[in-house]
């Protein structure tokens, strides 16, 4: 008979379910021959605000003032939390102390990788320019990023309202994690996004950047592509006004028409308006043409003839 077969040292593969678009999902991960679960949920900033429409609203209550740090920070979070939207982010704020600078966790959905991939920001609503120490300072993010957003898989982005500088630009190439740059304006519009080589090893290869021009003279915003096609959303209106008495909604502030481009064009003979039809009629009556009649020569023949009788051959006259 055969003995009793011992399963002791072997270890069963663990399976890691994944699926697309959520923000509450469970890892396993070995550890020591045993399997520990890790919860990797967003956890939002604040219970009484979760967008920039809700937060506005709660500053009214507080009577916030509108240039202290607590509330140019919060609304600037939100604000760029909502056009990225338009860029495949689904982000989430998470503002709080001792979070290592991190304002927005949330995932990326890009045509280039299989997955959403995880991202971290952090917001800087300063209107000077930066340095290339808030990059370093983003790179000391990562180890004090939540469970489920560590190790491999995870980029990272440094927003502000000014362009990156050269020295910034320069630090995120020498840069060894993936991460990027966005300028997003206090408006709420997307001028500037830039990533690293490391990002394009680790998920974005493939991925571009071009600009796409409003109808308005200097309005423009970035869009992203994939192998050179431009990759398109649905469009969205950011709402930046906050509430005053008599103010238009969000729905009728977004049903503007865009002003159109270009010079008019003249109009041909069949659409010219009425009136100037009647008038050139009336000075085409007014002032006939005429045909100009020419006076017949006057006959000088004889004269000349005897002028030329009575001179000599050096113009004198001949002596009688």
């Amino acid at each position: 008979m055969l003995g009793r077969l011992s399963f002791r040292g072997i270890r069963c593969p663990s399976f890691t379910p994944c699926r697309c678009y959520r923000t509450k999902s469970k890892e396993t991960i070995p550890k020591n021959g045993k399997t520990s679960k890790v919860e990797t949920t967003i956890t939002a900033g604040s219970d009484q605000h979760n967008d920039l429409p809700s937060f506005l609203e709660y500053a009214a209550r507080q009577k916030l003032s509108p240039t202290s740090p607590v509330y140019v920070g919060t609304r600037y979070e939100y604000l760029v939390a909502f056009p990225l939207r338009q860029l495949g982010f689904t982000l989430t704020r998470t503002g709080r102390a001792s979070d290592y600078g991190i304002d927005l966790l949330g995932h990326w959905s890009v045509p280039s990788h299989p997955s959403p991939l995880r991202v971290l920001l952090q917001c800087k609503a300063h209107a000077k320019s930066l340095s290339p120490a808030h990059i370093r300072e983003l790179e000391g993010a990562f180890t004090g990023a939540p469970a489920g957003w560590k190790g491999e898989g995870v980029m990272g982005f440094l927003a502000a309202t000014s362009s990156a500088t050269k020295g910034m630009r320069d630090a995120l190439v020498r840069s060894k994690v993936p991460m990027g740059y966005l300028q997003v304006t206090d408006e709420g519009r997307v001028l500037q996004f830039i990533w690293n080589n490391e990002a394009t090893v680790r998920g974005l290869e493939g991925m571009g950047v071009t600009a796409r021009y409003g109808p308005e003279v200097g309005e423009r915003e970035v869009v992203l592509t994939w192998k050179g096609w431009s990759i398109r959303r649905e469009e969205a209106e950011v709402v930046v006004v906050e509430k005053k008495r008599g103010a238009k909604t969000s729905a009728e502030q977004t049903s503007t028409e865009p002003k159109k481009r270009g010079r008019p064009r003249k109009l041909e003979a069949s659409e010219a308006p009425l009136e100037k039809k009647m008038n050139k009629k009336k000075k085409v009556a007014k002032t006939p043409t005429k045909a100009k009649t020419r006076a017949p020569p006057k006959k000088v023949a004889s004269k000349s003839r005897d002028a030329k009788a009575s001179k000599g051959p050096k113009g004198q006259r001949k002596k009688e």
